[in-house]
């Protein structure tokens, strides 16, 4: 595992002097590069609420010449991940931090070793999907490879304490045009307003990889019969290989 390099540190705080308008990619690559060693101390208490309603270790830039314990994200990436955090770089009482990691930034960079993993796009906003009745679909459940136990623990318990929903399921489904979509047994006949179904997605996306694509289906749907325990106690749950396969029609 890398040391904490306070060298790095320099570097961010640096980087963090750019105007957010000038921040491109080859900045943010900079940025990501430095970031992972960089030095920090831990904020007190180390984690907060963020005003998102999620938890968040706080990382605060050292003072200059006086001894401090080392905090780094390489050194914290398992514990936050096991315990369903993100990160949050000089968060302040009033006002933005100077950057934010979520939960589903940190899985990325643990499962695939980077922050933005070459050859992947960012997904849109979360939807819910009707499938036509022609279209074949193939559900599985995920594999470790692509949703490590972890995480699916970490989205669990969302589910469970902040949701209120007993014993969530999920399925990951490949359409026709090749995407794969993961499904989480939420449904928007649930909810008020389709608004409030869609902010729930979108905290789900929270625990998620950006470049991962987030549906939902109706309780109706035959699709709904496909859900597996997204988490038992006791052991993970998903397959290693992701199969196997089924056919589904709506």
């Amino acid at each position: 595992m890398p040391e904490c390099d306070i060298t790095k540190t320099g570097v961010v705080l640096e980087l963090l002097e750019t105007q957010r308008a000038s921040r491109d990619a080859s900045w943010r690559q900079q940025f990501y590069d430095a970031v992972v060693t960089a030095s920090f101390k831990c904020a007190d208490p180390q984690v907060f609420q963020g005003p998102d309603g999620f938890p968040y270790f706080g990382l605060l830039s050292p003072e200059p010449f006086v001894p401090f314990e080392s905090f780094c994200i390489s050194n914290l990436l398992e514990t936050l991940t096991g315990r369903g955090l993100g990160a949050a770089i000089n968060p302040r009482p009033e006002g933005s931090p100077d950057w934010v990691f979520s939960y589903g930034d940190l899985l990325t960079l643990r499962h695939f070793k980077a922050f933005e993993p070459p050859g992947v796009r960012v997904q849109p906003p979360p939807a819910v999907e009707t499938i036509q009745r022609k279209e074949t679909v193939l559900v599985a459940q995920p594999s470790e490879s692509f949703l490590p136990g972890y995480s699916r623990r970490a989205i669990n318990d969302f589910l469970t304490t902040r949701v209120g929903i007993k014993n969530p399921g999920v399925f990951l489904m490949n359409r026709s045009s090749g995407e794969q979509q993961l499904v989480f047994s939420v449904f928007p006949e649930d909810f008020r307003s389709e608004d409030d179904f869609r902010q729930l997605l979108g905290r789900i996306s929270w625990y998620l990889p950006r470049h991962y694509s987030v549906v939902a289906v109706e309780r109706s749907s035959d699709l709904a019969r496909s859900f597996q325990p997204l988490w038992q106690t006791g052991g993970g749950s998903g397959s290693k290989d992701g199969k196997p396969w089924y056919k589904r029609w709506k």
